[in-house]
């Protein structure tokens, strides 16, 4: 995929996210066991040089909300230097939903706040031995609000500087290698070692939300666009199981994802055919000398082998290429 071409730096901003969450840990000093104890720290308070000072599940809800946020950034942009690059057409659907979880995070810190005493006695309750060393590394009711901030900053991209430029050129191959993990994880989810797994509405879904995210990323190579449409359209037209393992296991691969998005013919189910070799059928286009339901011995689905239908997507993107 070229690379030299940065113009969709113009139409496109930098967005960066900037979450702070307290990790209720503080570190295990030689101090904090003296010479006279004999009994190490449980592993619930104390692990790897650090010691738990606060429950950690009083804490989960606001890593939640940060591994939220940065999959609402991956739906919407394409990765760069530990920020997005975002389409403007599709900043304001982004911040939007960063709004939102920002409420969720900023409500759960009051709350947390407001019952931070109690949390604190009842995990010196659990450990009674201990209690002189947590308290000690427990920071102050008052600034424990301090230790928490959701903020994220939208940064215009200069097109004229050429540092930025080298940094953001690579966008268009990161976004292929996104998707194609994207589409090697939804295949190793769905179907796994077992050949026999049938296709179901969940499978669908998953490729219709990746759908959503090709053409989200589409500003920085319009061919993204073209592969949303051909994921949709095996969402719409395929119920062979068959055709969907190939389909996946074809665009599991950034160059594979790459020689798509540079196909500029839309590729229509109904018309066009997926050339696939024996024994399957032109998807939308039965055929009666190769009916779906009738599998030649050639290709069977239950062998632990890659199957003729595994192989098909090669046909598929030489047409596209």
């Amino acid at each position: 995929m070229a690379e030299n071409n940065v113009s969709y730096m113009n139409d496109c901003v930098y967005l960066k996210l900037d979450i702070s969450i307290w990790t209720g840990k503080a570190r295990l000093t030689p101090e904090d066991i003296p010479d006279a104890v004999v009994d190490m720290p449980p592993e619930a308070l104390a692990t790897l040089g650090s010691k738990r000072i606060f429950d950690p599940q009083a804490l989960r809800p606001f890593n939640t909300a940060k591994t939220r946020a940065f999959r609402t950034c991956d739906q919407y942009g394409v990765r760069c230097m530990g920020g997005w690059l975002v389409d403007n057409g599709i900043l304001n659907n982004l911040t939007a939903e960063l709004d939102k979880l920002r409420g969720e995070f900023e409500y759960s810190v009051g709350t947390f706040i407001s019952t931070y005493e109690d949390g604190a006695s009842n995990w010196l309750q659990q450990f009674p031995a201990w209690e002189g060393i947590i308290r000690a590394a427990l920071p102050d009711s008052t600034d424990i609000g301090k230790k928490f901030a959701f903020r994220y900053y939208v940064l215009k991209v200069q097109t004229e500087n050429y540092d930025a430029q080298d940094a953001t050129s690579e966008a268009p191959s990161t976004a292929a290698a996104t998707i194609a993990a994207e589409i090697a994880r939804i295949r190793e989810q769905v179907f796994g070692d077992d050949r026999t797994t049938p296709v179901t509405s969940k499978t669908f879904c998953c490729l219709d939300t990746l759908a959503d995210r090709c053409d989200n990323m589409s500003f920085v190579h319009p061919g993204f666009a073209h592969l949303a449409h051909l994921l949709r359209s095996i969402v719409v037209n395929s119920t062979d199981v068959n055709v969907v393992r190939a389909f996946l296991t074809g665009l599991s691969t950034p160059e594979a994802v790459a020689a798509v998005t540079q196909e500029t013919r839309i590729y229509d189910f109904e018309k066009d055919s997926l050339d696939m070799p024996e024994p399957a059928a032109p998807v939308d286009m039965p055929e009666p000398a190769a009916p779906v339901e009738k599998p030649e011995p050639a290709a069977p689905v239950v062998t632990s082998q890659p199957t003729a239908a595994d192989d098909s997507l090669a046909a598929l993107l030489a047409d596209f290429m």
